[in-house]
């Protein structure tokens, strides 16, 4: 994988950290993560 991703478990804050390197501009990948159109697709 070109841009492998790290996660990482904060469970005492309930969340997880994912991160990951994208070819493309942070607006559009922003987008296709937290629009609900787009991530229905």
């Amino acid at each position: 994988m070109k841009f492998p991703a790290q996660f990482q478990v904060l469970e005492e804050q309930k969340k997880l950290v994912v991160d990951r390197q994208f070819a493309a501009p942070v607006n559009r990948v922003w987008d296709a993560w937290t629009q609900a159109d787009l991530l229905d697709q």
